[in-house]
């Protein structure tokens, strides 16, 4: 398997803390020491669960919940605006299609 392209910058955090779960399964389903990385996996092990403390403070918090709540808005408003539009592109009035597109 190959991974083309993948920064982690862009996941959110909960794609980010997932994928170095997956991470850490597959190493220790094949061992750090016959990967080759047993200096370097005693680092991350504990890096992965300060990560892990960190998402649940942050999935606790109120402000994170306040967040939820206005992304799902957003996500709302956005979709209604999308379907008005593909309504609007299939109107039955010709002004009313070209205003659309």
């Amino acid at each position: 398997m190959q991974i083309e392209d993948s920064p982690l910058s862009r996941y959110q955090n909960d794609e980010h803390y997932n994928f170095h779960t997956n991470v850490n399964g597959l190493i220790t389903y094949f061992t750090a020491t016959r990967l080759l990385i047993a200096a370097e996996y005693a680092t991350y092990a504990p890096l992965l669960e300060d990560e892990s403390d960190t998402l649940n403070f942050a999935r606790k918090s109120s402000y994170s919940t306040s967040v939820a709540q206005a992304d799902t808005v957003r996500d709302n408003t956005i979709a209604g605006m999308v379907d008005a539009i593909c309504s609007g592109l299939k109107h039955f009035n010709a002004q009313v299609k070209e205003a659309a597109g």
